[in-house]
């Protein structure tokens, strides 16, 4: 079953229309059907179908859902939007203020409340201490240098709610790509996505985090379309992942075994773009037959093990099928329907 919001019938783009939150497809004319998808939908129905039912389809989330990490990496990504935003107008904001402004949201994002909720990693991250000694270090070290050096075309902008990037089609789908960068950046003679992540620490070998990536060969895919639309004529085959450890153990001694900031250029060929575009359009080939079917594919063993802990759906289906609807009543509340392309969280679980 499906909600009225799921799927368009007939039309290829039904005129200009805005991709609407929870329209996950249309049928298109000639048989085949129009499917949007961005990273974050990608990601979770790669994981595990049933989840994205769950997630997206059915829009329901846990009750008191407030994990520490992903809060963290919300107000993380919030600050970097509130600095890099007036920044691309020509307003960057005094460096001796950013302190102040990185308090005012963690206050307006009741950030306080997880010294209740998640105790240890409070105490881990330092609490308010904590935050305003990460985003003090990060003004007078990193934001200095991209003051100076970066020129921002994009910040915050959301591309593919209006059918620009068609990643491919099939004989069933036609396929677009939506998303929301932190950034597009010109610096050093070429163009590049940047995206704001927390993680627990950096180490040596934190670029493998990073590709292969469902997320970032997407940006540099709208980027080219980006470019192109502006008449820029320079490269766009690599993103910048601007790292930030929410616990500093940087080395005094060697500062560059475990540092607190860290950027990670990631590079993308030409076939590797194409490899990915591939990848996707079988996605939404399945993801096509999922509605079709109403069968949504149940990845068991994500039960007890989706980022280490237990996947935030499992007790619905540990329990008989004629009881699921009474637990998804009591333990979960339906949320506004996802906007493609939106950005979710910044902090990952690790």
């Amino acid at each position: 079953m499906r909600g009225e919001r799921d799927g368009r019938e007939g039309s290829e783009h039904r005129g200009h229309e805005m991709i609407q939150p929870g329209t996950f497809y249309e049928k298109r004319d000639d048989g085949r059907w129009n499917i949007y998808m961005d990273a974050t939908m990608c990601s979770v129905f790669d994981t595990c179908p049933q989840m994205f039912y769950y997630n997206f389809v059915q829009s329901i989330n846990p009750k008191g859902d407030r994990p520490f990490v992903r809060d963290l990496g919300s107000w993380w990504s919030s600050v970097m939007e509130n600095i890099y935003v007036p920044f691309s107008k020509g307003e960057p904001v005094p460096l001796e203020e950013i302190p102040q402004l990185a308090l005012q949201i963690w206050d307006k994002m009741q950030m306080d409340e997880l010294e209740k909720l998640a105790p240890k990693k409070w105490k881990e991250f330092g609490g308010r201490y904590g935050a305003v000694t990460m985003i003090a270090s990060y003004a007078t070290t990193q934001l200095p240098v991209d003051y100076a050096t970066w020129k921002i075309i994009a910040a915050e902008a959301s591309f593919g709610r209006n059918r620009e990037v068609c990643i491919g089609e099939s004989d069933t789908v036609v396929l677009y790509w939506m998303g929301q960068p932190d950034l597009y950046v010109i610096s050093g003679g070429r163009i590049f996505p940047v995206d704001h992540k927390s993680v627990s620490y950096i180490d040596l070998y934190i670029h493998l985090r990073y590709k292969p990536n469902v997320q970032i060969p997407g940006y540099i895919v709208a980027g080219q379309i980006l470019a192109k639309d502006l008449g820029i004529d320079l490269p766009i085959d690599r993103a910048v992942i601007n790292v930030v450890a929410r616990t500093d153990r940087t080395d005094k001694t060697d500062t560059g075994k475990f540092p607190r900031f860290k950027r990670v250029s990631i590079s993308y060929s030409p076939s590797e773009i194409e490899e990915w575009k591939n990848r996707r359009i079988r996605d939404a080939e399945r993801l096509r037959h999922c509605f079709e079917t109403g069968h949504w594919p149940w990845v068991e063993y994500i039960c007890n093990s989706y980022y280490w802990k237990r996947c935030p759906y499992a007790n619905i289906d540990e329990k008989e099928p004629n009881i699921r609807p009474i637990i998804i009543a009591a333990d979960y509340l339906k949320r506004d329907p996802w906007i493609p392309g939106r950005v979710s969280e910044k902090g990952e679980d690790d």
